[in-house]
C-alpha cells in the first residue's frame, strides 16, 4: 500500500502563519487532501508542544496518535468516506546563520525527534540560543550555524536533519544571496550525517539529480504549509507492505537508507515550479519575479537588483546537462488553486471555495480526484476543462505557464454540481 507524508508544515505560533493551523484543523485538512503521515511543525516552540502533548499520544510505532476527543473535532461534518487514519511526527524548521552566528537568518533547517523526551532535550541544548517560547517563534533563529545545530541534533539519539528547500532565495542551503555553493562548506565532516534534502516548491528532482554533487542524498517533498489549503500541495509517497510497517524508525530508514527497512521512499508529489515564488529572478521592492536577466534591475520598478531565482541559480551550479537517475515524481497542481486559475483569478473567492469543497463531498479526498478518479466522474461533477487539465497533469503534460494565461471556461456554482 502506498501512504502519503508532508513532514514540513507549521502552526499558528510561526510568523506568518494562519491563526487556523491548529492541531483539529490540521487533522481534518489531512483527511480532506488524502495524507497519511504529518509533522506536528514547530515541535520546539514551548505553548505549541504543550498543545501537542496534551492532544498526541505516542503509539508503539513511535508515531503519534490522536487523541479521541481530536479525532471527533477533527471529523464534525466531515463526509465519512474522507475518514481515515493520519499519524504525526514531531518535527520543526529552524533558522540558522549562513555565514555567521552573530546572524541566523540565512539557512533554513528541519529536524525529527522520536519521542517528547528528545524534543525537551533538544530544546535544552538549543534554549540558550534562541527565544523558544517567544510569540510568533514557532520557527526559532537560532544563533548557530548549521553545522553546530546538526552537531547538536545528532547528540539526541533517533534524531533527523534535513537543509529545507534547498533553492529558496533567500533562505536555503544553496540560495544565491547568502548561501553555499556546495553542501560540504555548510555541514563539513558531518555531511554524511544528513538524512536527505528537501527539494521543495522551487526544485524537483529532475533539477537536484543535474548537480553530481547532490547524489548521495534522498529529496524529500513537503508542503511548508503556512495555511490549511496549502496542506500536501507538496508530498512524499511511500511503499509500506501494511499500515502497520509505517513506523518512525521504518519511515526514516527508507529514506536515508542506513538500515533495512519494509518500508520505501518511492516518488514525490511536487507543486510546479513555474508557479513557485522564488523559480524566476526576485524583486524585493515590488515582490514580483520576472523572467529578466539575473542579478540585472528589475524591469518593472527600474531601482533594485533581481535576486537569483532558483532556475537561474540551478543552472550556475549543475555540472550535468540533463539529470542523472531519480525517483519518479509529478508536478500538479492543488485542486482549489486548480480551480481557481481555470476561472481566471489569482485567489479563490467563495463561490470556488464552496465548489471545492462539493467536489471533495462528492468524489472524495484531493488525492484521489488528482491521481486516481475517473475522468468522466471529474467531469460530470463538475466541468470538462477541470477534467481535462487533471488529466494532463497526470500524464504530466499540462503546460502551467500557458494555463496562467488562458481564457476562463465557465465555472458551475457548488449549487449546480450533481449531487451522487
Amino acid at each position: 500500500m502506498q501512504l502519503a507524508a508532508d513532514l514540513h508544515l507549521h502552526s499558528r505560533y510561526a510568523r506568518a502563519v494562519s491563526p487556523e493551523m491548529t492541531l483539529p484543523n490540521l487533522l481534518r485538512w489531512a483527511q480532506i487532501k488524502g495524507l497519511d503521515a504529518l509533522s506536528t511543525g514547530d515541535c520546539l516552540h514551548g505553548p505549541w508542544l504543550r498543545e501537542i502533548e496534551g492532544h498526541l499520544s505516542p503509539g508503539n510505532d513511535g508515531l503519534l496518535h490522536p487523541s479521541s476527543e481530536l479525532l471527533t473535532a477533527s471529523r464534525q461534518n466531515l463526509p465519512e468516506h474522507l475518514h481515515r487514519s493520519v499519524r504525526f511526527v514531531l518535527g520543526t524548521e529552524v533558522s540558522c546563520g549562513a555565514r555567521s552566528t552573530d546572524d541566523p537568518r540565512g539557512i533554513h533547517v528541519l529536524i525529527y525527534l522520536p519521542d517528547f523526551a528528545a524534543v525537551h532535550a533538544l530544546r535544552a541544548s538549543l534554549t540558550a540560543f534562541s527565544d523558544l517560547d517567544g510569540e510568533k517563534q514557532g520557527r526559532p533563529a537560532l544563533l548557530l550555524s548549521p553545522r553546530d545545530v546538526l552537531q547538536r541534533s545528532l547528540a539526541i539519539p533517533g534524531a533527523h536533519f534535513s537543509p529545507a528547500h534547498v533553492f529558496n532565495s533567500f533562505v536555503s542551503l544553496l540560495n544565491a544571496v547568502d548561501g553555499h555553493t556546495r553542501v560540504t562548506d555548510a555541514f563539513g565532516d558531518l555531511t554524511s550525517e544528513l538524512l536527505g534534502l528537501e527539494a521543495a516548491l522551487t526544485s524537483t528532482p529532475a533539477h537536484c539529480r543535474r548537480l553530481s554533487q547532490l547524489d548521495r542524498h534522498a529529496l524529500l517533498a513537503n508542503s511548508d504549509a503556512h495555511s490549511l489549503p496549502k496542506l500536501g500541495r507538496e508530498c512524499s509517497l511511500f511503499e509500506t507492505p501494511t499500515e502497520s510497517d509505517f513506523t518512525y524508525d521504518s519511515l526514516f530508514s527508507a529514506i536515508n537508507r542506513r538500515k533495512k527497512s519494509p518500508v520505501r521512499l518511492v516518488g514525490t508529489e511536487e507543486y510546479p515550479v513555474t508557479f513557485a515564488r522564488y523559480w524566476l529572478n526576485w524583486c524585493s521592492h515590488c515582490q514580483q519575479a520576472h523572467d529578466a536577466p539575473a542579478h540585472g534591475t528589475c524591469p518593472v520598478c527600474r531601482k533594485t537588483k533581481l535576486v537569483l531565482g532558483a532556475r537561474d541559480r540551478l543552472a550556475q551550479l549543475a555540472d550535468r546537462d540533463a539529470p542523472a537517475r531519480h525517483l519518479p515524481f509529478v508536478e500538479r497542481l492543488p485542486l482549489l488553486q486548480l480551480l481557481t486559475t481555470l476561472a481566471g483569478r489569482a485567489e479563490p473567492n467563495d463561490e470556488i471555495t464552496r465548489l471545492y469543497h462539493a467536489l471533495i463531498g462528492n468524489l472524495g479526498a484531493e488525492r484521489t480526484i488528482l491521481n486516481e478518479t475517473e475522468p468522466e466522474a471529474i467531469a460530470r461533477a463538475s466541468f470538462p476543462a477541470l477534467a481535462d487539465a487533471i488529466i494532463a497533469q497526470r500524464a504530466g503534460r499540462l503546460d502551467f505557464a500557458a494555463l496562467r494565461h488562458r481564457p476562463a471556461p465557465p465555472v458551475p456554482s457548488a449549487d449546480q454540481l450533481p449531487l451522487f
